[in-house]
């Protein structure tokens, strides 16, 4: 299409820029039309959300689900929300068509900040303005309430907020004090540490009683030992399923009831006692959504009969015993499904405890559990969901082996270890026995647990026996038991309380019971910190050891113990450069700062090594490196050449030893040649003669001890006080005297070439390792040799005397 005819070429430059001009103001107004907004992940360019209605209320997300910032799939995800997170909804827009719905809302984290948009089905609106005023207004009849409870100031401000919100809400302050001494207030602390500090098994392996899932961030996480290997970055076993302790921080954090004192979480306080007012089968209906456990309809519908007239099952028309469907007062719940056909979803067949087969949803059945226990059947379906998980499992399956036809819907006695649904199930099978059901367990408990029926029912009594009528009537006191013995808690999980008082949440906000007079049992200890405890700040990997640190010239002295944070090496001179390779515990979860090449100069060099953890934190490990200054030439011995020492008449020696000068030499320890006994048994006497053996500072010695450079061997006659032979042991390399080649002969050698140091004859004799007569650096060879490449050095001399 031509939007504009022209007859003539315009050529002048006044009328080209006058038709731009034009054209540019077209688009100027197209453009400021035409507002659009962009997803950071598509880069799909969109039109600018239609407001639907603007909203200002609060409201609470159903599930888990994104933060976007678009009304989009495809629009970046700015969080993940967790179940009953606040929101303040401002407006519904339009936006992507998903699951049915485009309506879609702009909000604001009320917990980080930021505003963005979630999808409308996904989120629970409240009638709560977001402009409700930050300082609640409150009575003089509830201050006083509050006082006569007991609750310390810093409840309050939270509870004024609930108390405004939830008028008729009921709080009730549980005042602990400690087991077996109830005339002693619980402190906090202690409370904690109990919670907290590890749990040594029988078998001596350690375990404990609070826990938070594998994929919780390391923040939540203990890296203190016993619940820590610091040395191979593990952690102890708790159960199967990646289980890890938690620290100390995240124990408090949980534990501090001023966390949980918000609309979502104060359910973990709620008194776990039946309401019929309150749970409903409607409530319960609602909560096995999206669960294995998730029905049709509320009841047990039995399937129409078919009107095939050659479908033998079907009923006839007049037949006066076929049931009316439509009639409400039939009990539909006790026909068996027919022949062949399958059951509805959700639905379970069973032999209750009368022997009546029997067709129930999960729905009734938990309502029945509640009925009978009196337990809170909403309780319950949470429980069994934290459990066994939403898909269900092993547990709930019926079909594992050796176990077929059992069930464990609440993981009772489930056991942590290496396969904690089998120790579930053998409960379920031969009860607290292991060899059959006890009569009791039979009749209160209705085990075995050989259908789904008497495992929720049974399940829910033992529940109601074993926590609920000790006092443990709360999700926060079957976790924390702060009413009895710290050993009787029913789970280790420090999620549970949190999760399950959401799901209670948001079921009840649903299903419009919110502001039932709900009663909440909330703990309070002695000596409380005046402020909430703080959720854990320090993220990532703890771990800042070293694995290993390896030099290559010289060798670390001490040797390598991720412990031990200097080391003294000490290099030959003329080594103008060391390499240093380290490596950390936690792999790539660290740091390692000053490794590699570093240049020496003659004299001390300092290398500090710097390991910084994930959690950036740092250890140090210092590398005191010596370079030896250029040695003279060689060394001359300076060791007076005299005759070989002549053995008296009838003195005879044996086993290969041999004399050169004043010293006996050829005692290599490796083949047990220095040892005492043997030496003595080398000296053939005789009978007017005794031979005496001490340690190089005259000490004695017994038979069995290895002698070193500078023991002395002694041989007298009979009557005569003075030895008529005195010898000096010599073994070449062992210079320290100790009697092993190792790193302190090295230093021997060291010290005497550079630092002055004034040996004995027989110490300057056995540092000639090589031999040639001079104390150079073909001796310091010698022994790096023996002791990392297995070279033996040799302990005979060709000028020596004796008996071979």
């Amino acid at each position: 299409m031509k939007f504009i005819k022209s007859k003539k070429r315009a050529t002048s430059i006044k009328g080209t820029a006058r038709r731009a001009g034009v054209w540019f103001a077209v688009m100027l107004i197209l453009f400021s039309l035409l507002i659009t907004f962009v997803s950071s992940e598509s880069h799909e360019v969109q039109a600018a959300p239609t407001v639907v209605e603007v909203i200002n209320r609060r409201g609470y997300v159903k599930t888990a689900a994104w933060f976007r910032a678009g009304p989009t799939t495809l629009s970046a995800k700015l969080k993940l929300f967790d179940a009953s997170s606040p929101v303040d909804v401002y407006e519904s827009v339009r936006g992507q068509l998903t699951s049915g719905s485009d309506l879609w809302y702009r909000v604001r984290d009320v917990r980080g900040g930021g505003v963005g948009y979630i999808h409308a089905p996904l989120v629970m609106l409240t009638n709560q303005p977001i402009t409700a005023p930050d300082d609640p207004v409150t009575t003089p009849e509830f201050e006083a309430y509050l006082t006569e409870q007991g609750f310390p100031e810093s409840y309050k401000p939270a509870l004024r907020k609930l108390h405004q919100a939830h008028p008729t809400w009921v709080f009730q302050a549980f005042h602990a004090v400690e087991y077996n001494n109830s005339s002693k207030k619980l402190t906090f602390s202690k409370a904690v540490q109990d919670q907290y500090q590890a749990v040594k098994r029988s078998n001596g392996a350690y375990t404990s009683r609070s826990c938070v899932p594998g994929w919780a961030p390391l923040c939540e996480v203990a890296f203190e030992a016993p619940l820590y290997n610091f040395r191979n970055n593990t952690w102890v076993f708790i159960d199967a399923g990646g289980w890890r302790p938690a620290n100390r921080e995240m124990v408090a954090y949980t534990m501090d009831p001023r966390t949980w004192l918000d609309e979502q979480h104060i359910f973990q306080f709620e008194r776990l006692s039946y309401e019929p007012n309150v749970q409903n089968l409607t409530l319960i209906f609602n909560a096995l959504k999206g669960t294995f456990m998730e029905s049709d309809t509320e009841t047990y519908q039995p399937p129409v009969p078919s009107s095939d007239p050659t479908d033998s099952a079907a009923s006839s028309p007049t037949d006066p015993a076929a049931p009316d469907p439509t009639d409400s007062s039939s009990d539909n719940t006790t026909d068996p499904t027919p022949e062949n056909m399958p059951l509805p979803r959700g639905c379970v067949e069973y032999i209750d405890d009368q022997g009546q087969t029997k067709i129930k949803t999960y729905a009734e059945i938990f309502m029945e559990a509640a009925e009978i226990t009196g337990v809170n059947p909403f309780f319950l379906v949470q429980r069994c969901i934290m459990e066994v998980s939403p898909q269900g499992g092993g547990a709930v399956s019926g079909t594992v082996a050796g176990y077929e036809g059992y069930y464990n819907f609440y993981n009772i006695r489930a056991f942590s270890g290496s396969d904690p649904v089998l120790n579930g199930l053998k409960y379920a099978r031969y009860g607290a026995t292991n060899s059959g059901p006890l009569e009791v367990e039979r009749t209160r408990y209705f085990l075995p647990w050989d259908n789904q029926w008497r495992a929720i029912v049974g399940g829910s009594a033992w529940i109601a026996d074993e926590y609920i009528r000790h006092g443990q009537d709360t999700l926060y006191l079957q976790k924390f038991n702060l009413a009895g013995s710290i050993s009787h808690q029913y789970m280790a999980n420090l999620y549970a309380p949190k999760y399950e008082s959401a799901r209670t949440f948001i079921n009840y906000l649903d299903q419009g019971v919110i502001e039932t007079p709900f009663v909440f049992k909330i703990p309070v200890m002695a000596d409380m910190p005046a402020a909430s405890s703080p959720y854990p700040s320090i993220n990532g990997n703890r771990n800042n050891y070293l694995k290993s640190l390896d030099v290559s010239a010289g060798t670390l002295n001490p040797s390598f113990d991720m412990e031990t944070y200097v080391y003294d090496v000490d290099v030959p001179a003329g080594t103008g450069t060391i390499q240093v390779t380290a490596s950390g515990v936690s792999g790539t979860n660290s740091a390692i700062k000053n490794a590699g090449t570093h240049s020496l100069s003659v004299g001390t060099n300092n290398i500090v090594i710097e390991v910084t953890s994930e959690s950036n934190e740092t250890r140090t490990y210092t590398l005191r490196i010596t370079r030896l200054q250029d040695p003279p030439p060689e060394i001359v011995l300076d060791v007076p050449v005299i005759p070989d020492v002549q053995l008296p008449d009838g003195v005879t020696l044996v086993d290969d030893y041999q004399i050169t000068g004043r010293f006996l030499i050829n005692a290599w320890p490796d083949d047990d040649r220095n040892i005492a006994k043997r030496i003595k048994e080398a000296f053939v006497l005789p009978a007017d003669m005794r031979i005496e053996i001490t340690q190089r500072n005259d000490n004695p010695v017994t038979d069995d001890m290895g002698l070193g450079t500078g023991a002395k061997i002694k041989l007298y006659k009979t009557g005569v006080s003075e030895p008529v032979v005195l010898l000096e042991l010599v073994i070449f390399g062992d210079g320290f005297g100790d009697g092993w080649i190792n790193s302190n002969d090295v230093s021997s050698v060291v010290d005497f070439m550079y630092r002055g140091r004034k040996p004995s004859e027989a110490e300057l004799m056995a540092m000639d390792a090589v031999p040639d007569g001079y104390i150079n650096s073909n001796d310091y060879s010698a022994l790096i040799d023996y002791m990392y490449r297995g070279r033996k050095i040799p302990q005979t001399r060709s000028t020596a005397t004796g008996v071979q």
